[in-house]
């Protein structure tokens, strides 16, 4: 019996194969090829190139149409060549990440893990994120751990999580998660954690881009408790097409007798960080993430006509329910 190409049975065969391909290919050929998957994604998605443009519009609000419209082209030809950098890292070695990657500000790293404190990176989805867990485990000597959200989809979360761990980090998912990450840092280790996304649920309210939106309070938590230093890192992609992974300076936390306050306070100064980045380099900031719809639902149409949809479709499971338990009791 011929197995078939596509399907759960030939996922790992197919995904190895294609990895094992992608790795083998010479950089200025992956640039070639990232951007080209980025053309072809921004022509053939509508939805999601009407997010990119949206978001772009809307952080940058005197920006004309076209500066907005070459932005949104640019950052999907750096989308696509994210991808194809992520597919890399999961078979490049230590020795290849060297070529590819640098760090800068490892002396940062060293003084503040001489304190005996732990040490908690923030970061955001700018650059290639990716590369910045990999290059901690390789060369900073320490456990490395990187929070991260759980996907849907259990293959694609099985294989990221591979990737990410593969030398020597490893990861835990949000929920629960602060435990987790407080024993790391005990253990004078290193936690990562990207501040840009958050639900409502578990957010506060912040500004970003002058706009009323919600952000992680955790890493001014464990900041404000645990008095281990902050530094922000970035992933961002140079002009040759390389990513450099950069250490700032620790973030001077601001600490008041008012616990609450603290911590808008301080997580608002960590999200001005994020947002002078992505000023600074706005091709290479994830604009597909809906990161204002708690606020400004009507900026993603789309995804209230989906809501609407899920609430309809749920409305009508109870309705059948309802009467098949009436049909019983009767």
């Amino acid at each position: 019996m011929t197995t078939p190409f596509f399907g759960p049975s030939s996922f790992h065969r197919n995904r190895n194969w294609l990895q094992w391909t992608i790795a083998r290919l010479p950089f200025s050929l992956i640039r070639l090829s990232g951007a080209l998957l980025g053309v072809v994604w921004y022509a053939g998605s509508t939805g999601h190139r009407n997010t990119v443009k949206r978001n772009i519009a809307f952080a940058f609000p005197d920006w004309p149409p076209v500066r907005v419209n070459q932005t949104a082209k640019k950052a999907f030809r750096h989308f696509g060549l994210t991808v194809l950098e992520t597919i890399q890292l999961s078979v490049r070695s230590p020795g290849e990440l060297r070529k590819y990657f640098r760090i800068e500000g490892m002396e940062i790293i060293q003084a503040e893990l001489a304190k005996n404190k732990g040490l908690l990176m923030i970061s955001a989805h700018v650059g290639n994120w990716e590369v910045g867990v990999q290059m901690m485990a390789c060369f900073s000597g320490r456990d490395v751990v990187a929070v991260a959200k759980k996907l849907k989809n259990r293959l694609l979360d099985d294989w990221i999580n591979a990737t990410r761990t593969r030398l020597g980090a490893n990861i835990i998912y949000k929920k629960g998660a602060m435990p987790a990450m407080v024993g790391v840092l005990r253990r004078n280790g290193i936690v990562g954690i990207h501040i840009d996304m958050s639900r409502q649920s578990d957010g506060i309210d912040i500004e970003f881009f002058g706009r009323k939106a919600t952000a992680t309070p955790a890493a001014a938590l464990i900041g404000l408790r645990h008095k281990c230093p902050v530094l922000p890192v970035t992933c961002l992609r140079d002009r040759g097409g390389k990513i450099a992974v950069r250490v700032g300076q620790p973030i001077e936390l601001v600490r008041t007798k008012n616990l609450r306050e603290d911590l808008k306070t301080n997580t608002q100064i960590m999200t001005d960080l994020v947002e002078q980045t992505i000023r600074n380099n706005p091709v290479q900031w994830w604009w597909l993430q809906k990161r204002w719809k708690d606020y400004y639902p009507g900026l993603y149409p789309e995804h209230l006509r989906r809501r609407a949809q899920r609430l309809r479709k749920r409305l009508d499971r109870k309705k059948k329910m309802m009467g098949r338990n009436k049909q019983t009791l009767t």
